[in-house]
């Protein structure tokens, strides 16, 4: 049987040494603290490579305040740094492994504190976690039929986060040309970001046939269809 090769050049190994740095994440009762390698920290993240080095505070405190940020995001983040794994599929073996409304915004959350963190890996980690959850639900299949495609919050929140041409954008654009909006006869267009509904329209219009020869088109071939009914006269 193949086994997987398990050896990696001694310099591509996990920075376990070296000085304790702190993060601190979110504000308030739900505030975490995580205490990791600086080492490691430095070497994945542009961002906190600038903060601890040169004359900033954090370089002298070894803290670094993501008070702005989820903390369930922080520690998706410190996970794959440790491990190089996004660890947010359900804990039980037995439960269903389709994607959550949970899931979804811990996954989009993560992704926007990667943006921030300058770690494109990291963020493309996370990408290919939503594509996998989101294939898991495609075969699981639902009683109303439909596949499920990220929640009306889930987009907004990334399109009030991300910057236009952001590949997560691209990812949930092609989520929703291919499968239906979430079902839910209480939403209407004014539950979704506009530029996402510009933007679905855009994305769907390409996969439009276009005719493969020269000719009259339906809607010139019937156009009392798009007149008023004339009244007959008695």
């Amino acid at each position: 049987m193949a086994t997987k090769d398990v050896r990696i050049a001694r310099d591509l190994g996990p920075k376990i040494t070296g000085n304790i740095v702190t993060i601190m994440a979110g504000k308030g009762d739900g505030a975490r603290v995580f205490r990791v390698q600086e080492d490691l920290v430095r070497s994945n993240s542009p961002f906190f490579e600038a903060a601890l080095a040169g004359d900033w505070k954090e370089a002298a405190t070894r803290t670094i305040s993501l008070d702005e940020d989820d903390p369930k995001a922080c520690e998706l983040y410190i996970q794959w740094l440790y491990s190089g794994k996004i660890c947010t599929a359900p804990v039980s073996a037995s439960a269903s492994r389709a994607i959550t409304y949970e899931e979804e915004m811990r996954l989009v959350k993560a992704y926007c504190l990667g943006d921030k963190l300058q770690n494109l890996l990291f963020m493309d980690s996370v990408a290919t976690a939503i594509m996998q959850a989101f294939q898991v639900s495609d075969t699981n299949g639902y009683t109303n039929g439909s596949v499920p495609s990220p929640g009306h919050e889930t987009v907004n929140y990334i399109w009030a986060n991300t910057p236009r041409d952001t590949p997560l954008r691209r990812l949930i654009l092609d989520l929703h040309t291919w499968y239906p909006l979430e079902e839910d006869s209480r939403l209407t267009y004014k539950d979704y970001s506009q530029e996402f509904l510009i933007d679905l329209v855009r994305s769907m219009s390409k996969l439009r046939p276009y005719p493969r020869e020269p000719g009259p088109r339906s809607y010139s071939e019937a156009p009392s269809r798009y007149c008023h009914p004339k009244k007959v006269k008695s």
